[in-house]
């Protein structure tokens, strides 16, 4: 087991309200996991532990994260998710958008996440120790 995973805590999403971002990594499109380290110290990572039969990848940001690193503090950190049948090849499938803002700046992460019907399609937010 990873230093990350021994040393890391279930977070809340909003936990980044009041931060200020100093650094991002894997904000793009395919990724399966993205850091968030802010100027305070803390260190957040978002990801997805694949089991079997399902896929969660970044599958669009909106914005530009230049825009809100080094900015003033996250003034809006908030989840939102939608559950849907997909393909006929797929069981089923989970949207979950974050939006992030810092002041007028906002950056919009798009996840999907698609399996059998059988595993977790979800992502997870952590703050790494």
């Amino acid at each position: 087991m990873s230093d990350i995973i021994k040393n890391s805590r279930q977070a809340d999403f909003s936990e980044l309200v009041g931060e200020t971002l100093s650094k991002v990594w894997g904000m793009e499109k395919n990724s399966k996991q993205i850091t968030f380290s802010c100027k305070s110290g803390k260190v957040f990572r978002m990801f997805h532990d694949n089991e079997c039969c399902e896929h969660v990848i970044v599958e669009d940001v909106i914005g530009d994260v230049e825009d809100i690193i080094n900015n003033i503090p996250i003034n809006l950190a908030e989840e939102v998710s939608s559950e849907e049948p997909y393909k006929p090849d797929d069981d089923s499938y989970t949207w979950t958008f974050y939006r992030i803002q810092a002041g007028g700046c906002v950056v919009t992460l798009r996840w999907l996440g698609t399996s059998n019907g059988y595993y977790s399609e979800r992502t997870s937010f952590e703050r790494v120790k």
